[in-house]
Parts: structure tokens; C-alpha cells; sequence
């Protein structure tokens, strides 16, 4: 959670380099503890909410994170980020979601 605190941070100031540090090796590393454990997608609930919804996403998107209940416009940012890049998204993964598939590709 600290080190996606440090991503968000940076990201207010250099968006694309916070971006790629998240997808080339946070974003990695969840993968593989998702396939190497058997840890549930409920399990990363909090991490979701907390550090991507929360954090990353606003800084990414020049916004100030608050902690307003999400509303229909936040909602679809976050289910477009989850697309991928080539559909207009911006590749970041939902480890909530992502996590079943995961074990069982593995």
C-alpha cells in the first residue's frame, strides 16, 4: 500500500511515468501473488478501493481524492481504466477480479 501511496503521489506530477511504473511492475506483481497463492478476489477488496479507486485513478485523472461516495461517473472511469488499452481503456487490471482467472491460467 505504500508504494502505491509513493505511485499516486508521483502521478500528480509525472502521469505517464506513475502510469508505467503501476502497469509494468505493481500491477505484475499482484498477478503473480494471485497465481502463486490461493487468495480469494474478495481478499483484494480493500486494495481495490483503497489504492487504485481512491489513489492512482484520481491522480492519474488530475482529480483530488476524496472520500465522497462514488457516483455513476466514477463508476464507469473505473470500469473504462479496466479495459484494454487497444479498447480505448488504459489496461489497469481489478486484482478483485482478475484474481480467479489467474490461479486457474496458472
Amino acid at each position: 500500500m505504500k508504494r502505491m501511496e509513493k505511485v499516486a503521489e508521483a502521478a500528480v506530477h509525472a502521469p505517464q511515468e506513475a502510469y508505467t511504473a503501476y502497469v509494468k511492475s505493481q500491477q505484475r506483481e499482484w498477478g503473480f501473488l494471485q497465481r502463486v497463492t490461493q487468495a480469494r478476489g474478495e481478499q483484494f477488496d480493500p486494495l481495490v478501493k483503497a489504492a487504485i479507486h481512491d489513489r492512482l485513478l484520481p491522480a492519474l485523472l488530475f482529480e483530488r481524492p476524496r472520500d465522497s461516495p462514488p457516483t455513476a461517473a466514477k463508476q464507469w472511469i473505473r470500469e473504462v481504466s479496466a479495459l484494454p488499452v487497444r479498447l480505448g481503456g488504459m489496461g489497469i487490471d481489478n486484482p478483485k477480479t482478475e484474481g480467479g482467472e489467474a490461479r486457474v491460467t496458472s
